[in-house]
């Protein structure tokens, strides 16, 4: 990144280039970091069930994710705010996060930043239609999964929360952040980095 900016700027160019070159990077890098900023948003839907789901349902239908052939896994960060739009799910069934591998209501998820109509869960033929959740613990190797609050077991499938834990004062205290390694940026940083190059340079 910054072997970048070193020959970007590198060499004699005029007071105009390198002020227009600077406005470049500081636009660039204010777009990247509103763009990490953003809400992740996983439209669930509901489909028949058939062999390729990784978790086979006694109930022959499955949740999918952004129109998905089939249950996927999610990896999520921690930090940062997902939106699971439950809108196109049916009114037969009403979509959870939990502990539980089966589902059916059981294990309802109540923290690590989840939004509590969690409880409720989600579909179209509710005021509920949309969870929000922004992680503050990694899991590891312990999933999380994606369900049916009703008496359907095992729709869904594994989601895994990694990244940096966080111990937040408030929900409104979360940050937003990209997660780089074993580093985690929040998005802030990395708009404000264009401006501190630019005095550097001028």
């Amino acid at each position: 990144f910054f072997f970048f900016f070193f020959f970007f700027f590198n060499g004699k160019q005029s007071r105009h280039t390198n002020m227009s070159r600077t406005i470049f990077a500081i636009t660039l890098l204010s777009f990247v970091g509103i763009a990490l900023s953003q809400d992740v948003v996983y439209t669930i839907s509901v489909k028949a069930s058939d062999a390729t789901a990784p978790q086979p349902s006694p109930y022959p239908a499955i949740f999918v994710v952004n129109g998905e052939a089939t249950s996927t896994q999610l990896n999520l960060t921690v930090g940062r705010t997902y939106r699971f739009d439950a809108s196109a799910v049916g009114t037969n069934h009403l979509f959870y996060i939990s502990t539980d591998a089966n589902g059916a209501g059981v294990g309802v998820l109540n923290t690590n930043g989840i939004s509590s109509n969690n409880a409720q869960g989600a579909n179209s033929g509710s005021a509920n239609k949309v969870i929000v959740w922004t992680p503050t613990t990694n899991t590891g190797d312990t999933p999380y999964y994606y369900q049916c609050i009703f008496n359907h077991p095992r729709m869904g499938w594994k989601i895994f929360v990694g990244g940096n834990s966080i111990t937040p004062t408030s929900s409104a205290s979360i940050p937003s952040t990209r997660s780089v390694g074993s580093v985690s940026i929040p998005s802030i940083l990395i708009a404000s980095l264009g401006f501190f190059l630019a005095a550097f340079i001028f």
